[in-house]
């Protein structure tokens, strides 16, 4: 128990990285800041205390629903983090049953230290708010570096020293996992795949004390501190899963169905892919001509739309129907647009309409 410092005080609380339910993306997670405080302390003695850094990467499997555009779950398979050196040096009066008391010096150090983090059976789910759950599964393996301690009692000193590469120490599980939420936000993209920066955001604040057996000694070790790491990656977004999802694909953005309906047109409402082409008109006959209504969905149009009008089908041309055709100021057929929209269709020769993507250059 005096003898080299558990590795899980100091590493677990990294596993706040990740990669890959719903899409499976493997992703790599770069360390943007690590810094916690780690104290070892003695009963009949003092305490030390270290600030330990870590640089490196993550690797993960991150399951990614677009739909929702929220990760469902996250699977730990490498990567290496380095750790900064540290020593803690530590000295106390410790009564040893049988032997008496004695004056104990405790050293120890690890250099040039590397930890591998994996997750431990199947992959975690995350919550809706980010969280992710069952953190205890996830272990860390020290795969590099030196781990160094030396024991002196009333001046004699013993060291032991363990090259991690040549003889590894088993993989730790942690008993109180690390809290970790993930954050998407969505940076750029087109208009079926969307890039994506994924964050992770780790705080640890740990405590342990054990007795030392058949002594009058107690050991107590606490760890305190955050990890900050992101990654980017790239999916299919709403409208590109929903593309895949009705069998087309991202390519076909700009095509029409088998039924000559426009693929984004029909995005726009959410109806299926295969939908003919039913989308919610209305129509009244009054004395100033025919009123066409358009019923925009509750939840909103899920991307721009246009309604085109055209008096001659064999050789007239399609153009955008102005504002001043719809009635009661409301023209708007943005993204997120809901209501019904009204247009006057005057007495006049035949008229013809089609409902359209809008254009993304106006």
């Amino acid at each position: 128990m005096i003898g080299i410092r558990p590795l899980h005080a100091g590493a677990i609380w990294l596993l706040s990285f990740a990669c890959a339910h719903g899409t499976d993306i493997p992703i790599v997670f770069n360390i943007l800041e690590s810094s916690r405080t780690e104290t070892i302390a003695y009963s009949t003695g003092n305490s030390s205390e270290q600030v330990i850094s870590h640089q490196g990467t993550m690797h993960a499997v991150l399951s990614f629903d677009p739909t929702s555009q929220k990760p469902t779950a996250i699977r730990f398979t490498g990567g290496v983090i380095r750790e900064s050196d540290a020593t803690f040096k530590n000295t106390a009066k410790i009564h040893f049953t049988g032997f008496g008391t004695k004056n104990v010096g405790i050293e120890q150090s690890s250099s040039g230290l590397q930890i591998k983090v994996e997750t431990l059976g199947g992959p975690h789910d995350i919550d809706d708010q980010g969280w992710v759950q069952e953190t205890d599964r996830i272990l860390t393996y020290p795969i590099a570096g030196i781990l160094t301690a030396k024991l002196t009692i009333d001046g004699r000193t013993q060291t032991q020293r363990i090259d991690v590469a040549l003889d590894p120490p088993d993989s730790v599980e942690s008993s109180m996992g690390p809290e970790i939420r993930l954050e998407v936000v969505e940076t750029e993209g087109d208009s079926t795949t969307s890039t994506y920066k994924l964050t992770f955001h780790t705080t640890l604040d740990l405590e342990q004390s054990e007795k030392i057996p058949d002594t009058n000694t107690t050991l107590t070790s606490k760890t305190a501190g955050t990890t900050t790491a992101e990654a980017e990656f790239s999916a299919p977004n709403k409208f590109g899963q929903w593309l895949l999802d009705g069998g087309y694909e991202l390519e076909d953005e700009d095509s029409t169905n088998e039924h000559g309906t426009y693929l984004a047109a029909l995005y726009a409402f959410s109806l299926p892919a295969s939908e003919k082409s039913s989308f919610p008109w209305s129509f009244t006959h009054e004395a100033e001509g025919l009123t066409l209504t358009l019923h925009l969905p509750e939840n909103g149009l899920q991307r721009g739309i246009q309604i085109e009008s055209c008096d001659n089908l064999r050789n007239g041309a399609w153009h955008p129907l102005p504002p001043e055709k719809f009635l009661d100021g409301a023209s708007s057929l943005e993204q997120g647009e809901t209501g019904p929209r009204r247009i006057r269709f005057p007495n006049a020769p035949s008229q013809f309409y089609r409902l359209v993507p809008a254009d993304p250059d106006n």
